[in-house]
């Protein structure tokens, strides 16, 4: 059994744990990545969308660690007067 590169959008939905709708706006924003993340599968855009699930897997881990992190290197960025002594 050969495993899948790209993938249903109603299989990616199901695997991905997200809607339908959101899928395409990643697509539509170009968040998710042609080529990287999902593809036409005939080569033609009236064509069947394929998706990486594994690359949007990575995607999520990469998006939830930037959305974490934000706070800290903002926090990071304050510039504080601890330096001038008392």
């Amino acid at each position: 059994m050969t495993l899948k590169k790209f993938t249903s959008t109603e299989e990616a939905v199901e695997l991905l744990g997200i809607g339908r709708s959101r899928l395409m706006a990643l697509k539509a924003s170009r968040d998710l990545k042609v080529g990287t993340h999902w593809v036409y599968l005939t080569g033609r855009k009236s064509g069947p969308i394929g998706w990486s699930v594994e690359a949007i897997n990575q995607w999520q881990i990469d998006e939830s660690l930037r959305i974490v992190e934000a706070p800290i290197n903002a926090a990071s960025e304050i510039e504080d007067f601890s330096s001038m002594g008392v």
